[in-house]
C-alpha cells in the first residue's frame, strides 16, 4: 500500500535509482521522480513528507539533506 504513495526518490548512485524505479514499478505499478539532487525533492509540490534513510559518514551530503528537509 505505502509504495503507491512514493512520489520521489533521491540517491547519488544512479544504478540504485534505476533498481529502485524498477522495484516500484513491478511491486506497485507506480512511478516516482528519480533524482540525484535532493533539492529537487524538497522543491517538488507533491511532496508532503520526507523520510531520510542513510548510512554515510558524518559531515557529508547526507547531513545537508537531513537539515534542509527540516527547513
Amino acid at each position: 500500500y505505502f509504495l503507491k504513495n512514493i512520489v520521489a526518490m533521491c540517491d547519488l548512485d544512479k544504478n540504485y535509482l534505476a533498481e529502485a524505479a524498477s522495484f516500484l514499478q513491478e511491486q506497485a505499478g507506480a512511478q516516482a521522480m528519480m533524482t540525484d539532487d535532493y533539492r529537487r525533492v524538497l522543491d517538488a509540490k507533491d511532496v508532503d513528507a520526507v523520510v531520510v534513510t542513510v548510512r554515510c559518514p558524518p559531515r557529508s551530503f547526507c547531513n545537508s539533506f537531513s537539515v534542509a528537509s527540516f527547513n
